[in-house]
């Protein structure tokens, strides 16, 4: 029996390579191992686990059902007393629980970072979207205020050449004095 209980340990073992594609099929395979060889309990433990972390709750609550319904026959006739199967079969049900639920555990902590790395990517989209969108009213603002500068400098310089053309005219119909040097060069400078 112990030849045929080592038997069992290398198959085992390779089934775990495929765990993360077909942890259903690994873990029954391993589970009908288990069922009467105790050397494959490490591999056990290990499809089990990757059964509540790839697939969801009742099918690996299925499995670890299965796997403690198939360990039964084994608590029952290999222990010596009644008491020793009791325990067995209460260790093997606690064994099973609480693979289950370090499976859970890791597969919503997977889930966790997963989504908060969604929304890290998402938040930089969002971040983004609003820089470009602040660049854009910048420039926008930036270019209402340099249209209105350019506008005001203009009016101004329409106001002062309009001014400079009406002194002219003044002058040379006689109805005002001549424009003095002085007061045409600082409209021209103004202009």
């Amino acid at each position: 029996v112990l030849w045929l209980d080592l038997a069992c340990l290398p198959p085992a073992c390779a089934a775990l390579w495929w765990r993360r594609s077909h942890p259903l099929a690994v873990a029954l395979v391993v589970v009908l191992l288990a069922s009467f060889s105790t050397s494959v309990i490490g591999a056990l433990t290990v499809s089990i686990i990757g059964l509540a972390v790839y697939r969801p709750l009742p099918q690996a609550a299925l499995g670890a059902f299965l796997a403690v319904v198939l360990g039964l026959p084994w608590a029952v006739l290999v222990p010596g007393s009644t008491g020793d199967s009791v325990l067995t079969a209460i260790g093997i049900l606690v064994l099973m629980s609480a693979y289950l639920a370090w499976g859970a555990a890791i597969r919503s902590r997977r889930r966790l970072v997963e989504r908060l790395r969604e929304d890290v990517r998402r938040e930089r989209e969002l971040r983004e979207e609003r820089l470009a969108a602040a660049r854009v009213d910048e420039r926008r603002r930036i270019a209402r205020e340099m249209h209105d500068v350019v506008a005001h400098r203009m009016s101004l310089l329409s106001v002062h050449a309009g001014a400079l053309a009406y002194r002219t005219e003044r002058a040379e119909s006689g109805e005002a004095a001549p424009l003095r040097a002085s007061e045409v060069g600082t409209a021209v400078r103004v202009i």
